[in-house]
């Protein structure tokens, strides 16, 4: 086990980040709940409770520890009333600051694909915000033998989009299809160092991949709101001395727009000049069609006209 109980300081984790950028290996951040939070989006312990309340009479074969479990009680409710269910924090969902300051980190470079296990689009909604729309994809309806044609930058739903044809929640779904993203973890893993933020691995199928496929090509961070990194994490991907544990006992919101300001890559130009923006924007609009007709029309009407006597 990594006894080394040093954390790194977001000073440091800036200064990977440029080493990174500056190698034409930028990040690859990969996200889970803790980001959208502060959207409005509750957290799997909530929602657990509220399906407890919503749905007693589908959950009711399952036990009482079954029922603290969210794959599991997932399991028990039809397909069709858990996008219902979710699509409604989604839509009301609120673009937060942790989504912002991600989309400048990618702006800027720093970032050049986000990973997320989150059905919201809070990311994307951010991005266009500051006039950027990366490629998106859904892994849940993706040909996955085909992920080296990902562009960059990217956004990647791994268990698919509020508004895509599917969503895996329960534990059958996400534990069988994380068999299926073995290659592309291991690509992923070998090909970039990466962050990930807001995930905590724990009764995941996902986080055993990860330990599998890490063998130390490039440099891993974890984060999460922990004041040291929890047991589960510490026995798996953290044995290793390039797998580094950092705390974000505030939030994703206030440690990514820390990492955002250490970057020199916050505010972005919508806040600190929303006029220059507005007229960046208005840059990428081609010239309005005139047709012909009104050319001449307005030709007509510039050109001055004299009477007789005015040109006496």
């Amino acid at each position: 086990m990594n006894n080394n109980n040093h954390q790194f300081s977001i000073k440091d984790l800036a200064q990977f980040m440029q080493s990174a950028k500056d190698e034409e290996k930028p990040y690859i951040f990969l996200t889970g709940a803790g980001c959208s939070v502060t959207a409005g989006i509750p957290l799997a312990k909530t929602i657990v409770e509220e399906l407890n309340e919503k749905f007693s009479l589908e959950l009711k074969s399952l036990s009482v520890e079954e029922r603290k479990d969210y794959g599991k009680c997932m399991e028990c409710i039809e397909v069709s009333k858990r996008r219902i269910y979710l699509k409604k924090y989604i839509k009301e969902a609120k673009i937060n600051w942790a989504h912002i300051a991600l989309s400048c980190l990618i702006k800027e470079g720093y970032i050049r694909r986000v990973l997320t296990f989150n059905f919201d689009n809070l990311l994307a909604r951010s991005c266009g915000l500051l006039g950027l729309y990366p490629a998106t994809y859904d892994f849940t309806a993706a040909n996955l033998n085909l992920h080296s044609l990902i562009d960059d930058p990217a956004i990647v739903h791994l268990h698919g989009q509020g508004h895509g044809f599917v969503q895996l929640n329960t534990q059958s779904e996400t534990g069988t299809h994380a068999k299926h993203l073995k290659e592309f973890i291991t690509h992923t893993l070998n090909e970039s160092p990466t962050l990930f933020i807001g995930y905590s691995g724990q009764n995941d199928a996902f986080l055993p991949q990860i330990q599998q496929q890490f063998t130390g090509q490039h440099r891993l961070f974890w984060v999460d709101m922990g004041k040291q990194a929890a047991e589960h994490l510490k026995e798996s991907i953290l044995e290793s001395r390039l797998a580094n544990y950092m705390s974000c006992e505030d939030g994703a919101d206030l440690f990514l727009l820390q990492l955002a300001r250490t970057l020199e890559c916050f505010p972005p130009i919508i806040f600190a000049d929303p006029y220059q923006h507005l007229l960046d924007e208005l840059d990428e609009i081609a010239n309005y069609p005139i047709l012909n007709e009104e050319l001449l029309d307005e030709k007509s009407i510039r050109q001055p006209t004299y009477s007789n006597d005015s040109k006496q």
